[in-house]
């Protein structure tokens, strides 16, 4: 099912690929985030016209949704890694929320950076009390990753 929703959005026109990949990399579905990104490229929403009338994603508010998760999937995996590594650095540089912007720097980050991992920690900080478990410890353990210290790194694995 991926192989046939990839297929179907290889046969999208360019800037229609490129605002799905967007959608797909903000991952939220909050429309002012992707339409702030897609700006940075030249893309508009009308961009996205294409995809809407074949129902792979719904416009509603200031949301957008996938149809269905595989759809989302392939937009992402259909995408060269520098582009997508592109698109999380432009929603780093248009994101109003300091948690949101520090997610698009970790996914673009292309090795041990402690200014990221510093942000990741901090991040998880704000999250303990308000998300579960396992948002905070997913953000600690991404903060390791990125930590260029051994003794840092155990520190926030810890």
């Amino acid at each position: 099912m991926l192989a046939s929703f990839g297929a179907q959005i290889a046969r999208l026109p360019d800037r229609t690929r490129e605002l799905l990949l967007i959608a797909a990399a903000e991952g939220r579905g909050h429309l002012p985030s992707l339409v702030a990104a897609a700006a940075s490229f030249g893309l508009g929403l009308d961009d996205l016209a294409e995809a809407e009338r074949l129902r792979m994603v719904e416009v509603t508010g200031t949301g957008i949704a996938f149809r269905h998760p595989l759809i989302r999937a392939a937009a992402y995996q259909g995408a060269p890694a520098a582009r997508r590594l592109a698109v999380h650095r432009a929603l780093a540089l248009t994101a109003e929320d300091a948690d949101c912007r520090v997610r698009h720097r970790a996914a673009a980050a292309m090795g041990p950076d402690e200014t990221v991992a510093a942000d990741l920690q901090a991040a998880a900080e704000r999250a303990r009390g308000k998300a579960g478990i396992a948002v905070v410890a997913r953000l600690y353990r991404q903060a390791a990753a990125l930590t260029p210290d051994d003794r840092a790194r155990a520190g926030r694995l810890a």
